[in-house]
Formats: C-alpha cells, sequence, structure tokens
C-alpha cells in the first residue's frame, strides 16, 4: 500500500476527498479506511499510469434515481 505522502504525490492532492477523486478518475476503485483515507496498492498505481486500467469515460448519473416524476 502507498503511504499517505506517495498518494499525495501520485495524485497531487493532500485532501483525502480529492485524492480519492483522482483515484476514480485513473480508473482505479481504491479501499477507504474508516477516517477516509483512501489505500492503493502501488501495482494498481502502476497499471492505472501505464494504461493497463482503463479510466472511467462516464459516471453514472445518480440524480435521477431521486428526481421526481
Amino acid at each position: 500500500m502507498l503511504s499517505d505522502e506517495e498518494l499525495a504525490d501520485a495524485t497531487g492532492y493532500q485532501q483525502p476527498s480529492k485524492q480519492l477523486e483522482a483515484l476514480r478518475e485513473m480508473g482505479l476503485t481504491p479501499l477507504v479506511r474508516p477516517d477516509g483515507r483512501a489505500r492503493i496498492t502501488f501495482a494498481a498505481l502502476t497499471a492505472a499510469m501505464t494504461g493497463a486500467v482503463k479510466p472511467a469515460t462516464q459516471r453514472p448519473n445518480f440524480s435521477a434515481l431521486h428526481a421526481r416524476r
């Protein structure tokens, strides 16, 4: 697992919520600790950076589930 410092360096963010957002935009699904901090393996990050994992191009529209008809 990457350390907090390595994760900040890899994502460019110090704030855990921004780190999670950046990792998800890379196509990764990080583990989330109870304190809200992301955890990801070095191998998973490397796969995303080398193109082995394709970034999500479209996100579901969850707000549509709550829209009134």
